[in-house]
């Protein structure tokens, strides 16, 4: 009738790789920022403009979207258009 609780040694598997996924598309979005600003449009406000609306709409994906994978994926997807275009 009850399901026996999880012990830490158990929950220590999927928490690390999301803390690892997580710390790599951090760095992946500051890298993209960064590339949006240095070599973005010649306009500062613009190129600016765009460096926020990056970092917040994949800031956004990775720590608001539930579930966690889903999250994960789309600002992966977004990363990806951005690297392409």
């Amino acid at each position: 009738m009850f399901e026996e609780p999880v012990t830490s040694k158990e929950s220590w598997g999927p928490a690390l790789l999301r803390l690892l996924l997580g710390i790599g598309l951090l760095v992946l979005i500051v890298w993209g920022c960064a590339a949006l600003w240095v070599d973005g449009p010649s306009s500062r406000p613009l190129a600016g403009l765009l460096a926020a609306v990056f970092v917040l709409t994949s800031s956004w994906l990775l720590f608001f979207v539930r579930p966690f994978l889903r999250g994960t994926l789309a600002c992966l997807l977004l990363f990806l258009f951005f690297l392409g275009w």
